[in-house]
């Protein structure tokens, strides 16, 4: 799978994410949330379920279960109160009173940071891409610059901008898979959909107890996994022991 920038895009990879989401919905019990890496990729993935998926009276289904989609917050606007928790509102009625639901959400998003996505209100959850910050944004381009000149100047090195650049991406990745477990006894699946996850600079920067525990694995491989997951996890009474 390659969700950079330049290639996300295209609708064949689109088309690989449409199935390997679909797919991992329909084994999941309980909530599903997929985190993207900007609200442009994820209006593409959104509107391409709309395309596809059933529609009902109060909504989409995807893999029979309800799909909901962060919006955007408006340019200016303070991220607030309003939208963002009457999405998340509505997505955990939908896992309370129906078993299962989908959120798609944004890495650094208002739903990726400061909310408990705790028990059966996330179950699985994934990251699609590497969410790296705008490498255009002014200050961002500061920053770099400044680490940088300084490095030259010290004799220990020091981070570097490249490091600070890849550093903030995967910060907001862990993020993202901690709103899934929340206390000792929480579980949850997690999915890190892109191959960069296995190169050694980032799987390094991922939090050392998913790090120990993660496999890289075609999704046929995955997907068979994550139904024995779920499996035993009904199996037990869905008490599935969490390495940490």
């Amino acid at each position: 799978l390659d969700f950079r920038k330049d290639k996300r895009c295209s609708a064949s990879m689109v088309a690989e994410l449409q199935q390997i989401l679909t797919s991992a919905a329909a084994a999941t019990c309980g909530g599903m949330v997929v985190f993207f890496p900007s609200y442009e990729y994820l209006s593409v993935v959104a509107n391409s379920f709309a395309s596809r998926s059933y529609w009902r009276a109060d909504g989409c289904l995807l893999a029979g279960r309800p799909l909901f989609v962060e919006t955007e917050p408006k340019q200016g606007a303070a991220q607030g109160p309003k939208d963002p928790p009457k999405t998340l509102q509505n997505f955990a009625h939908a896992v309370r009173e129906e078993g299962a639901a989908i959120l798609l959400a944004v890495s650094g998003g208002s739903l990726s940071e400061g909310i408990d996505f705790k028990d059966d209100l996330c179950r699985l959850v994934a990251v699609v891409g590497l969410p790296y910050p705008n490498a255009s944004d002014l200050a961002m381009v500061e920053k770099m610059r400044f680490l940088d000149a300084k490095r030259k100047s010290r004799s220990d090195g020091g981070l570097s901008g490249r490091d600070f650049y890849s550093a903030k991406c995967m910060k907001a990745v862990n993020q993202c898979i901690g709103r899934s477990i929340r206390h000792a006894r929480d579980w949850s699946a997690i999915l890190l959909l892109d191959h960069r996850y296995a190169q050694p600079g980032i799987h390094q920067q991922i939090s050392r107890w998913l790090r120990e525990a993660a496999t890289a694995v075609g999704f046929k491989d995955a997907l068979a996994q994550l139904q024995n997951f779920f499996l035993k996890a009904e199996t037990f009474g869905q008490k599935v022991q969490v390495s940490q």
